[in-house]
């Protein structure tokens, strides 16, 4: 397992370390927690102090407390201005008596120094992220007391400095702990560009891993005291619980998702996983102080997959000797603090620093490796590439030759497509309307007719003469029928097929002037009046004269529709001089609703004010298309005053050559 297991060896399993001083350090443990200063400097405890030989044996997870004494030697004055130094910062109790007299003979003799993560940074003798105490008691300083309360702590070391070396160690703490977390964040950066760019779960661990040493190198160093000092303690049991389980659920996720398979070892790999989850409930397990329990069970099941891993890295799989490469500093570190511990190896304070050592070289040889990864993987891309272009290069020529060869037949099919696409469209169109034209154009002489028989009926009925003008229009509805039958077939059989084929060059007046007749001949008591200025007169376009007389027709019965009976309705036509011709119907009624005005051209569309009255809505719907066909526009402008529809047409030949030629 890793060296974060160091920060929470349990007090059985290893023994806590105490770093040398300049003195004679000795303990003695305080199971009951009731021993007091008197008790252990001046009383029956004096005698029970052992030595410890440079290490605090037993820690001080099993004991209430302990006194650490620390005996200068007689007459020495090389402590007058140095300071004792504890670690580490985040002990809960820690009180020091510091002698003010050569020989003190009761417990007033000693100052009082309360320190320890228990009592604020800022009511410390001295600001520090460490537990400092001065020493200056004078020419004998005799012996110092230290009292320890902490059930969480496994090691304490005490060391004697001097300000220089004091000021000295804290520059190049700091600097080493600020290129630390500059390294650790970087190395979680690149691990989270990589996963970003290469889609790979195992970076996201990578970088999770680094974020754990960084937030363990910070929990180690104290900053977490200066930086928060009234709430450190309570935050230190969750940031080490974090760190450790974010450290457990990125490893052993880093193991999973990059060495190996849930198919092909399946015991393995559900342990690995066992192991990350467990990660999670770390941070509860450090605030119930049960995170060594949770250790110890991990510490035996860590055997399986780092067992599989090295016998695979045996076998010369280059995945299982990457993982080894990555993590091996790591676990080299965490072997030598725990042989530390077991004092198998002497207790240097070089030792306190292999967690950094180790975390540097375990970023150090990630990075290297995804580095050789990616060139690696650069590599394989660009002969892949190379491969691809050669067979895109030979397959594309002979695509080029295919296609040359296809493109032409497809073009012309296209294009053949194309043209029949539009026959088609303008074929269902031109059926559709003629279908309206036929169901629309058939109401008027039959209206005619109907109303004439009926005065014919009037007039038998009275022994009356027939008169002439009856029977007359009579003729001229069935000739109008006749008309648009024929006119019927001539557009089923030719205008579909060429919808402009048929037509010819119109005179505009003539073709409006037969509209007026006809509206007369429907409507014989309502005044119909029609007027042309000289341009508007001479104006002649092209198009189908039927169709466009039929239009005229049902703007001019739309406007006899809809107003008074005696109103009167006026039809003009004039010219603009600029090459269009307009007509403009305008009647005396009720008008169209603003609202309604955008869809009258719709088909079946029925203003609000028309409903209930004969028709159909396909009137105006007509008159817009015949119009559009013919390349012109209509307009309808409405107020309470009555309604102006207004059509125009592009005239063939322009004003100034007509009146010429009048002339």
């Amino acid at each position: 397992m890793s060296l974060l297991f160091f920060f929470a060896i349990p007090a059985t399993w290893a023994q806590a370390a105490v770093g040398e001083t300049t003195s004679h350090m000795e303990v003695l443990e305080d199971h009951s927690g009731t021993f007091t200063l008197f008790d252990v400097a001046l009383g029956g405890q004096a005698e029970s102090f052992e030595p410890t030989g440079g290490h605090y044996n037993g820690g001080l997870g099993q004991i209430k407390a302990a006194w650490l004494r620390i005996e200068f030697p007689a007459g020495s004055d090389s402590v007058r201005n140095y300071f004792l130094k504890l670690s580490p910062p985040r002990l809960s109790e820690v009180t020091v008596f510091v002698p003010k007299v050569d020989k003190p003979r009761g417990t007033e003799d000693f100052d009082r120094f309360e320190l320890g993560a228990n009592h604020p940074v800022r009511d410390r003798p001295i600001f520090h992220s460490e537990l400092l105490v001065p020493l200056a008691p004078g020419d004998d300083p005799g012996m110092v007391f230290v009292r320890v309360s902490d059930e969480r702590a496994l090691a304490v070391r005490g060391v004697v400095v001097t300000v220089q070396d004091l000021l000295l160690s804290e520059m190049v703490k700091w600097l080493l702990i600020g290129a630390y977390l500059s390294i650790g964040v970087i190395a979680c950066g690149f691990s989270m560009v990589l996963w970003y760019w290469l889609h790979e779960s195992h970076y996201i661990f990578s970088a999770t891993f680094a974020l754990s040493l960084v937030l363990l190198a910070v929990w180690r160093s104290g900053l977490l005291f200066l930086v928060l000092p009234d709430t450190a303690h309570q935050l230190h049991p969750i940031i080490f619980g974090g760190a450790v389980g974010l450290a457990f659920l990125s490893e052993y996720g880093f193991l999973a998702t990059f060495l190996l398979s849930r198919e092909r070892t399946p015991f393995v790999y559900w342990v690995t996983v066992a192991l990350a989850a467990s990660g999670l409930i770390f941070p509860v397990a450090a605030v119930y102080g049960v995170a060594d329990h949770l250790l110890r069970l991990n510490a035996l099941l860590i055997v399986v997959p780092n067992g599989y891993a090295l016998y695979r890295a045996l076998r010369g799989e280059r995945n299982a000797r990457l993982y080894l490469l990555y993590f091996g500093p790591i676990y080299i570190a965490f072997m030598l603090l725990l042989a530390r511990n077991a004092q198998w190896l002497p207790a240097i304070v070089e030792f306190e620093y292999l967690y950094e050592f180790g975390g540097v070289a375990h970023i150090l040889a990630v990075t290297i490796g995804f580095g050789s990864q990616i060139r690696d993987a650069e590599m394989k891309k660009r002969k892949a590439e190379l491969a691809l272009l050669d067979a895109t290069q030979v397959a594309e020529r002979r695509a080029v030759k295919i296609a040359s060869q296809r493109l032409e037949a497809l073009t012309a099919a296209a294009e053949e497509l194309k043209r029949a696409l539009a026959s088609e469209r303008t074929l269902s169109r031109k059926k559709r309307q003629l279908l309206d034209l036929i169901s629309h154009e058939y109401r008027t002489p039959l209206a005619i007719i109907r109303a004439n028989v009926d005065l014919l009926n009037i007039a038998r009925r009275q022994n009356k003469p027939i008169p002439d003008s009856s029977l007359g229009r009579i003729e001229n509805a069935v000739e109008r029928l006749t008309e648009v039958i024929d006119e019927s077939l001539a557009f089923s059989r030719d205008a579909i097929a060429d919808p402009q084929g048929a037509w010819r060059i119109l005179n505009i007046q003539k073709v409006v002037e037969a509209a007026v007749v006809t509206a007369r001949e429907i409507y014989p008591d309502r005044m119909v009046s029609f007027a042309a200025d000289a341009y508007g007169a001479s104006c002649s376009i092209r198009g189908d004269e039927v169709l466009l007389r039929t239009a005229m027709i049902n703007i001019i019965d739309n406007a006899l529709k809809y107003s008074p009976k005696n109103s009167q309705v006026d039809v003009r036509l004039t010219a603009d001089g600029k090459g269009a011709v307009s007509i403009t119907v305008t009647d005396r009624g009720c008008g169209i609703a603003e609202a309604d005005v955008p869809f009258v051209f719709d088909k079946h569309f029925r203003a609000s004010n028309a409903i209930g009255r004969e028709g159909a809505g396909l009137g105006l719907y007509l008159v817009w298309n015949i119009v559009a066909d013919h390349g012109g526009e209509t307009e309808i402008h409405s107020s309470s005053a009555g309604t102006a529809a207004v059509v125009i047409f592009p005239c063939i030949k322009s004003v100034n050559k007509i009146e010429f030629s009048n002339a």
